[in-house]
């Protein structure tokens, strides 16, 4: 059932009745709440009557109702009086489906019982602003009727109206008395006990328990209660007065009766609460305001007057105390004081402001730290006090809980209640004053210690957190050094840290740092666990005794860190982990086992990611993960097994004034068992009530304090999910990957605050840049967050996938809405790109029922299809894999949906309705045309048509209660306003996405030059990402970030919305670059280099064929189609052999096949197709592999970097060990490199950042790949070079001037890869073509020598020298290489062991190895014997899943921390390093390093960069005039053309008149003389090749494509036309057809004609002297169709062999077919001819293909063909031609016709052609399908006519 809201204002809301249905109209004022959790609680409040109540957190209903639970008193403990008060909920989603131990029915139904009306589905963030915004708002709640027309517009949400409210429903009514008990109450009755009063305004049930707890008895009297005498007779020993709803003035009968006691001698202690407070306030003499909207909330700071103390406080009132203040109803927000209702101007010291109107006995003791209202008053001496606050805060925190006890203690005894609070605040801050007066102001110079490479574990969240302290610090003029040799990071940048040393994180290159720069203090926080440890032991060698340790000090970092000191700590607090018991050995550990049982967890101290961790299930389980765990750590604990419990944390922030918030709180889908890395995340918790929730909360202020933590870390628990019961599972007392999280989640900047608060500020000191209030508040979310991990285990051969206590993602993801549905649904797609969302596949799906009580990576989609299938319902499902039942309810739902709509008729269109409820839930467009058998395009264009499209929606941190003045944004279907506008023109990015192997932070380093370039130049920036580990998606980096999904959908959505100036792909990776040729065909305009020539790189079939036309050398290549075609090439080239897949990242799926058996294998396991073409060519081995990052203008080459791999070709660039300036490279190559790479920019018309790999070998160079986009060593060479290629690039790309300046260098830099297999169980570590590494790391030297072993320690290798070393050389070629470099070890004090294979080898060189048998190896390995281990295997296929003796020596020396190195490149530069410069590395000196690459002398430059190479096929040389063509844009004009007369097999060209003239050879060089045309006309519009020459146009047939197009040709060539038509020549007259030609043959150069008779050409050409093109001649051939029809084939797949042709209808007559079917006969093509028989192929066409060979299969019905189907020729009944056949043209419809259900099932790059015109046989809406080649078809005809005339003439 609809309702519909109407406000004063004149909006209107609609949403669904979930409680009491309105059976009338019905009036409140209208209030929020911004409470996440509590809402029993607040319903209950009897402060809320008769309000209508809008929770501003959109998921409400979660976890039900419980029943009632009554104390001793009779007092319920869970609802805050017997009633609910508000006349109406009002909330963004209702979950009826709840999920709690304690609940026992749904809110609706509780709503129901109590009379209580229910609305959801409305926009509340939106009707928050409207409240913000306005004074008063009163709303009617209607079910009027004839509303019900407006109900077909879904949109009408917030439609404007004029609707009067009646004039008798007044705001101002006496709401007093209505919720009191109006009689006197005696609680706890007992003559003994204190005897407090209680003045019962709406007393809340927590307040009466509050007091109960001191077993007093209590008094209660309504207001109405004539109390002064009783008090006069000194009858109680103390005063309450009660919080309660409405206006205080009217109680002025409490007023008078305490101002008599206030005048008096009496001593009794008075407080009160909200409006108690208020009632005080008026009795002190203030006055009382109606606030604008009020504070209704849990998570509003109150700041104790005349200190730093700041306490979070739950509060709901409309009315405050005005001390100095007027009330001016009228008065606007003042955004300059944030007060939001009138200026405050009260001193800290109330008692010193001699202007305050109220009574000068009095002081304000609490005061609003957003707003600067009152918050409290007290006495100046007298036993007085109040504050607006709950301290009970039920719901809400209790943290002034404290004033109740205050309160009590005063009964009993004598004292200065001010005074006692201002002691207790003092007394908590005795160790922290020191602190700050120590710190704060004292600090000149900072070091900061980075977190080195990404590593699984510590990714880029360090990054961020390190940028963001960098600013804060530098906010303060402190100059900051900084240690972190990850060069990829935006840290390690200029313009940020002063000086950046680019050295390994480890005491001894600190210790180096710190002597030099001599700093005042070190900050350890920000570098993850890798800058923790490094200071740990700083410290315990007793190197930071002179320097101030930043934050919380080592000590508490111990306490933290180290498992037996932090549990013995919390016990002594009353706090506990899990039964546990911290071992030294494996012995301690088997004897502890025996007394608790298992199963047990094992973890290491001092580890990140939950390293060396795991469960044990037996004894053996446990010793094997003891000997790893033993490896990471001096101490470890095992732990009782809480596996199925709930994981939650909270983020946690306290400064040096004890101020503690909670910036946010997560909690786990998965139960505890998966690390938190690895599991789904949501924030805030979805399941727990207000009393869990807090005392949580509430237990991690009480740890935090307690381990003196300064700044931010991390607490979490383990909750079990039938109880209350919890344990502590540990704390981080540092920024970590959650912190990063939670920062985005709540746009709370934690690292920026943490490092403000670590030199000594207070919260309250610091501003909230979002709404530039206080920093010393809790965020309030009205939205959803969910995070999802990714994971990129399929790389790894025999990693062991199940998921457990130690990390194993690479990067995680984070998406926003305002249902959970729909932000778990984008977070599924933004982790995987391939994955639809939530999405059953398999009806007859069966999941085992150990893959989901032990479930992997893939848990999700067994759990979706597990639900599809029906094998599973909700109970059974977490009863097996303990996910929450609300989680899984909201996953079944999603199921549910998609049944539904796959149920759908086939040719039915959803309902309008049902697509809106798909949206809201989180289905893409995409993931919808699969289910309905449609396309995304036909559903992207109903929603449009139905104007159902998303909202843009503020993340602001305060639910929409203050203005928001930074653009955070998401898209959501879940709200129908938009939070913005959108006047300004902006730039759009786009980021790299989720971190995952082969796109890390380097990616995140391009971004954010480019918009930080971008703002400099004063364009308006927008950043798509959604890494909450980027920089990127910090809100202050960009005008307007949106936190969304990287996909086709989205981005034309915030493009739809933004009113831009383009979108810049290059940045971000593969994942933009995947998009681009979608979003160019939907006319996006695309910044930088054309999408078109981004397909020409990417794709393998196009790229490769366009180094041959321009004469650079590949390695030999073939399309890879089949199984046999693959193998005849492997044999014809010899093995190995690559495969190399087309738009893929860091080598995915690319391997090298090595023998007959590596090829059978990796076809079992890839789907070999056209879908995405691949290449398979001749890998060569030994070759130096060379990377050349650059930055192109239109073309033209402007700025490059060469660097040298180490490692031969055959090692993943990203994987390989870089070099700048390159040290083996001669000036002829380098000359050559640059050559080429100057030649494939202006081939691909290049304009903005761009790398090419090459490999040399035999004074040969070859071109590997090139990717039109920045690559992962951007940030070196920007940084080696000291030159910002991306900031060159942008410029160039947005049309700014630039100035290029390369300079000489003095050092060297070496870039060394970061992996992470010590996380990846049995994973090997050998290395191949597809990327393995998780980050990187460089570090610079004299020589490179010495930057290689600097960079070597910085990814953790632990340089040794004189140590044991174990040598395992695989084949003799490679003994043989590394047999002087073995020696020189040898001399050289290295003791050398090897395998026996190895060892006799080199004793047999008189090189003494000892031989060792494969069992002592594996034991010394693990007894850490050896220092080092070189193992170099012989090559072969790495997904070979044999356990070799070479794979346990490989991953025993990973688990047992032993250093290897496994490539023999990197053998003999390690061991030739170490041997030079073994402890003799030089420190640097800051980043501005002067680097370059080669002293390139000015010939080189200007021959790169001319207009004239005359042995390049792409040197171009039109004509002489052409110098002369005026044009706008710099544009390569030096491409020449080939004439196909040049070519002696094809220079008795004379006419073009059928297809059989050409074949493979003429029809390449013709189609490049096409793309050369299609490229340069796009630029110049115009060419002059045939000036002063004039074509004759003869057609006797009517034509729009083909006449039009060689018409505009003949122009756009410079020439004329003579057009002639059978209505306006002699042919009336009855002229022949030879004649006719005769005349053109005297007026003209050449001759296109159409004819109405079939085959009327052949002979007659032979008598006419110029050319002729056969433009369609009856029903003979149309040549020149056919030749654009193979052109945009081959323009649209990139080749076109192996392809099936499916050709459907007019067969027989349409001349199109014929000759298109003989002209691909050319190449190897299957054909499907789709027809009816009296349409069916020709004849002549069949026997064609009979004589040829050719296969070729017929069939009745497009859907027949249509998954096959490559290339879809779509033909028009030609009715004109048809005379004696009666066709069935009902059945050509419902077979022939191309639906939009039928290309559901089509393949994702099928081709839809057709010739045109079309007569209904594709309908119009396909033409917005990518797919739909047609109309491009029709612009390449103009190419190719322009290619046939230039040919001709």
């Amino acid at each position: 059932m609809n309702i519909f809201l109407r406000l004063n204002t004149g909006h209107k809301f609609i949403g669904k009745s979930f409680g009491k249905e309105v059976t009338e109209d019905e009036f409140g004022e209208l209030v929020f709440q911004t409470g996440m959790v509590g809402y029993p609680e607040s319903l209950t409040d009897p402060s809320y009557l008769n309000q209508i109540l809008v929770l501003t957190y959109p998921l409400i209903g979660n976890y039900g109702i419980g029943d009632p639970k009554y104390d001793e008193y009779g007092i319920d403990k869970i609802f805050e009086s017997n009633n609910i008060h508000i006349k109406a909920l009002i909330v963004g989603e209702y979950n009826p489906k709840y999920s709690h131990w304690r609940g026992k029915k749904s809110l609706g139904e509780w709503l129901k019982e109590n009379n209580i009306i229910g609305i959801s589905g409305v926009d509340t963030r939106e009707l928050v602003k409207i409240i913000r915004e306005n004074k008063d708002i009163v709303g009617k709640l209607t079910n009027e009727e004839n509303l019900n027309s407006n109900m077909d517009n879904m949109k009408s949400i917030g439609e404007i109206t004029k609707h009067t409210l009646p004039e008798n429903v007044s705001l101002n009514i006496n709401l007093f008395g209505k919720t009191t008990n109006k009689q006197k109450i005696i609680i706890n009755h007992n003559p003994d006990l204190l005897n407090i009063l209680i003045i019962d305004c709406g007393i809340k049930n927590s307040q009466l328990r509050s007091l109960l707890k001191h077993n007093i008895q209590l008094t209660i009297v309504d207001t109405k209660y004539n109390f002064i005498n009783e008090i006069m007779n000194k009858k109680y020993d103390g005063i309450f007065i009660s919080n309660g709803p409405g206006d205080p003035s009217n109680s002025m009968y409490v007023v008078n009766q305490l101002i008599t006691i206030f005048e008096s001698d009496l001593n009794i202690p008075v407080f009160g609460i909200c409006y108690g407070h208020q009632l005080i306030g008026l009795a002190s003499g203030c006055t009382i305001g109606k606030m604008k909207y009020g504070n209704r909330g849990h998570n509003i700071p109150c700041n104790l007057i005349g200190t730093q103390k700041c306490y979070i406080t739950s509060q709901n009132h409309g009315y405050e105390v005005l001390l100095n203040k007027t009330i001016d109803d009228n008065n606007d927000y003042n955004d300059n004081n944030n007060n939001r209702n009138t200026s405050i101007n009260s001193s800290s010291d109330s008692s010193n402001n001699s202007n305050n109107s109220y009574n000068q006995n009095w002081n304000e003791l609490f005061v609003n730290s957003n707003d600067g209202s009152n918050e409290g008053l007290i006495h100046i001496n007298k036993p007085f006090f109040s504050v607006q606050f709950h301290p009970e805060a039920r719901a809400g925190p209790t943290d002034t809980k404290f004033l109740f006890d205050i309160f009590i203690e005063r009964c009993k005894s004598n004292f200065n209640i001010k005074d006692r609070i201002y002691q207790i605040v003092n007394n908590g801050l005795k160790d922290s004053i020191k602190y700050v007066n120590t710190i704060k102001g004292n600090i000149k110079k900072i070091l900061i210690l980075g977190s080195g490479g990404l590593s699984i574990g510590q990714a880029g969240e360090f990054d961020y957190s390190g940028s963001q302290a960098i600013k804060a610090f530098k906010e303060e003029n402190i100059e900051v050094i900084l240690v972190n040799p990850n060069i990829a990071t935006i840290q390690t940048s200029k313009g940020l840290a002063d000086k950046i040393y680019y050295l390994p994180v480890t005491p001894e290159y600190v210790k180096q740092v710190i002597d030099k720069e001599k700093p005042d203090g070190i900050s350890l926080s920000f570098g993850g666990q890798t800058a923790l440890n490094c200071g740990v032991k700083l410290y315990e060698q007793g190197f930071l005794k002179n320097i101030k340790i930043l934050g919380s000090s080592l000590q508490t970092v111990m306490d933290a860190e180290d498992r037996e000191r932090f549990k013995n700590i919390l016990e002594v607090i009353g706090e506990y982990t899990a039964p546990s018991k911290v071992v030294s050995n494996v012995s301690e550990a088997i004897t502890f086992s025996e007394e608790i049982g298992f199963p047990l967890l094992i973890r290491s101290s001092f580890a990140l990611g939950g390293l060396g961790s795991g469960f044990a299930n037996n004894r053996y389980e446990m010793i094997d993960i003891l000997n790893v765990a033993f490896n990471n750590g001096s101490h470890v604990i095992i732990d009782k097994s809480l596996k199925g419990w709930k994981e939650l944390e909270y983020e946690i922030v306290r400064d040096s004034y004890d101020n503690c918030i909670s910036v946010c709180n997560m909690e786990n889908i998965d139960p505890l068992g998966i690390h938190t890395g690895e599991s789904i995340v949501v924030a805030p918790s979805q399941t727990l009530s207000d009393k869990e929730y807090n005392c949580l909360r509430r237990v991690a202020f009480k740890v935090i304090r307690r381990l003196g933590i300064i700044g931010e870390c991390n607490i979490q628990y383990a909750l079990d999910p039938d109880s209350s019961k919890y344990y502590i599972i540990e704390v981080n007392p540092r920024l970590s990957r959650s912190s990063a999280l939670a920062s985005k989640a709540t746009g709370y900047p934690l690292a920026y605050i943490a490092a403000k608060l670590s030199l000594g500020y207070s919260l309250l000191e610091i501003k909230n840049s979002i709404t530039r209030l206080t920093a010393c508040y809790e965020p309030s979310l009205d939205y959803c967050v969910v995070k999802i991990p990714r994971w990129d285990l399929r790389k790894f051969p025999m990693v062991d996938d199940k998921l457990g206590s130690s990390m194993k993602s690479v990067g995680e993801v984070m998406s926003i809405s305002r249902s959970f549905e729909e932000a778990f649904q984008k977070a599924l797609r933004m982790a995987n790109e391939n994955i639809l969302g939530f999405y059953g596949t398999d009806k007859n799906w069966k999941s085992t029922k150990d893959e989901l009580i032990n479930p992997n990576n893939d848990r999700i989609n067994k759990i979706a299809n597990s639900f599809y299938s029906g094998q599973y319902n909700v109970d059974e499902m977490y009863q097996l894999t303990k996910i929450d039942k609300w989680y899984l309810k909201k996953m079944w739902k999603i199921i549910e949906l998609q049944k539904e709509l796959e149920n759908i008729e086939l040719n039915t269109n959803i309902d309008k309705k049902l697509l809106y409820r798909a949206k809201r839930i989180g289905f893409s467009d995409y993931q919808i045309s699969k289910m309905i058998k449609k396309t995304e395009i036909y559903v992207r264009d109903l929603r449009e048509n139905y104007s159902i499209k998303p909202v843009v929606k503020q993340l602001d941190t305060v639910a929409a209660e203050y203005p928001c003045y930074t653009n955070y944004l998401y898209l959501t279907y879940n709200g129908d306003y938009n939070d913005i506008g959108f006047d300004e023109e902006t730039v759009i990015v786009i980021g790299s996405g989720v971190y995952r192997i082969g796109s890390s932070v380097e990616f995140d380093w391009c971004a954010v030059n480019c918009v930080r370039e971008l703002r400099e130049r004063g364009y308006k920036t927008v950043m798509i990402n959604y890494n909450p580990e980027t920089v990127s998606t910090d809100y202050d980096e960009v005008d307007r970030l949106y936190f969304d999904e990287i996909s086709f959908e989205t981005v034309m959505d915030i493009y739809s919305f933004e009113n831009s100036k383009g979108v810049i792909l290059s940045m971000g990776g593969q994942i933009a670059n995947n998009i681009a040729m979608s979003l160019h065909r939907k006319e996006v305009k695309i910044i930088g280099t054309n999408p078109e020539n981004i397909d020409n790189a990417e794709n393998r079939f196009k790229f490769s064929r366009m180094l041959d036309q321009i004469g650079i050398d590949q390695p030999k290549w073939r399309e890879l189609t089949d199984s046999s075609s693959a193998k005849e090439f492997c044999n014809e080239v010899n093995y190995p052999c690559l495969v190399r897949p087309s738009y893929v990242l860091s080598g995915a799926m690319m391997t090298v096949i090595y023998s007959e058996e590596d090829m059978d294998n990796y076809l079992k396991n890839v789907i070999i197709s056209n879908d995405y073409p691949v290449v398979i060519s001749k890998f060569i081995t030994n070759a130096k592999e060379i990377e050349v990052d650059a930055v192109a203008d239109n073309g033209i080459l402007k700025l490059w970097a060469i660097s040298e791999h180490v490692e031969d070709a055959g090692v993943h660039s990203g994987d390989a060990t870089l070099v700048l300036p390159p040290k083996n490279i001669n000036e002829t190559t380098h000359n050559l490199l640059l050559k080429n790479t100057q030649k494939i920019a202006r081939k691909l018309d290049i304009d903005g950042p761009f790398n090419i790999q090459y490999i040399a070998k035999d004074n040969e160079l070859k071109v590997i790949e090139c990717n039109l986009r920045v690559s992962r060593s951007f940030p070196f060479v920007s940084k080696v070079k000291d030159i910002n290629f991306i900031k060159i690039a942008t410029k160039i790309m947005i049309g700014a001037d630039y100035q290029i300046n390369m300079s000489d260098c003095k050092y060297t830099g070496v870039k060394v890869p970061q992996f992470s297999f010590n996380r990846l169980a049995n994973a090997d570590n050998r290395l191949g073509v597809e990327m393995l590494s998780t980050g990187e790391v460089a570090c610079f030297g004299e020589n490179y020598k010495e930057a290689y072993l600097k960079a070597l320690s910085a990814t953790g290798f632990n340089i040794k020298n004189k140590c044991n070393v174990l040598l395992s050389i695989g084949s003799y070629q490679d003994k043989e290489e590394l047999l002087d470099p073995i020696n020189l070890l040898n001399r050289n004090g290295f003791k050398l062991y090897g395998t026996y294979g190895t060892a006799n080898y080199y004793n047999d060189k008189s090189i003494s190895v000892t031989g060792l048998d494969n069992e002592i190896i594996k034991n010394n390995i693990k007894e850490k014997f050896f220092g080092l281990v070189i193992n170099i295997s012989i090559p072969t296929k790495i997904t070979s899943n044999s356990k070799t003796n070479g794979y346990y020596i490989r991953r025993l020396s990973i688990d047992y921390g032993i250093d290897i190195i496994i490539n023999i490149k990197c053998a003999k530069l390690y061991i030739d390093s170490i041997v030079s410069y073994y402890s003799n590395y030089k420190i640097l000196g800051d980043c501005d390093i002067k680097t370059t690459v080669f002293n390139l002398n000015s010939s080189l430059l200007n021959s790169l960069n001319s207009d004239s190479d005359d042995n390049s096929d792409d040197s171009l040389n039109y004509t002489d005039d052409i110098d002369n063509i005026s044009f706008n844009c710099k544009i390569n004009t030096n491409q020449k053309l080939i004439s196909i007369n040049e070519h002696n097999e094809c220079c008795n060209f004379k006419n073009i008149i059928n297809v059989d003239q050409f074949n493979r050879n003429n029809l390449r060089l013709l189609f490049k003389n096409a793309s050369i045309f299609k490229q340069n006309i796009k630029k110049l519009g115009k060419v002059d090749l045939l000036k002063g020459k004039i074509v004759g146009l003869y057609f006797d047939e009517p034509s729009s494509r083909t006449y039009g197009s060689f018409y505009v040709a003949v122009k756009k060539l410079g020439g004329d036309v003579l057009s002639l038509n059978h209505l306006n020549s002699s042919t009336l007259k009855g002229e022949t057809l030879y004649d006719t030609l005769k005349c053109f043959e005297s007026y003209c150069d050449l001759i296109i004609i159409r004819s109405k008779i079939t085959n009327s050409l052949s002979n007659i050409s032979k008598l006419i002297k110029i050319p002729i093109i056969n433009a369609g001649d009856g029903n003979g051939e149309h040549p020149t169709q056919a030749l654009l029809d193979v052109f945009t084939i081959r323009e649209e797949r990139g080749t076109v062999n192996k392809l099936v042709v499916s050709i459907v209808g007019d067969l027989k007559y349409g001349r199109t077919v014929h000759s298109l079917v003989r002209l691909l006969s050319n190449y190897d093509i299957t054909f499907n001819f789709i027809s009816v028989n009296q349409l069916s192929l020709d004849n002549n066409t069949i026997q064609f293909l009979n004589n040829k060979n050719i296969k070729y299969y017929t069939y009745n019905s497009i859907t027949d063909i249509i998954e096959s189907t490559d290339i879809l020729y779509m033909t028009r009944i030609q009715k004109e031609r048809i005379s004696d056949e009666l066709l069935d043209f009902n059945y050509i419809e419902n077979n022939l016709y191309l639906k939009q259900e039928t290309l559901t099932n089509a393949k994702n790059n099928i081709v839809i052609m057709h010739p045109l015109p079309r007569d209904g046989e594709i309908h119009t809406t396909i033409d917005n399908d990518p797919r739909a080649a047609y109309f491009r078809q029709m612009e390449n005809g103009l190419y190719v006519r322009m290619a046939l005339l230039h040919l001709l003439i």
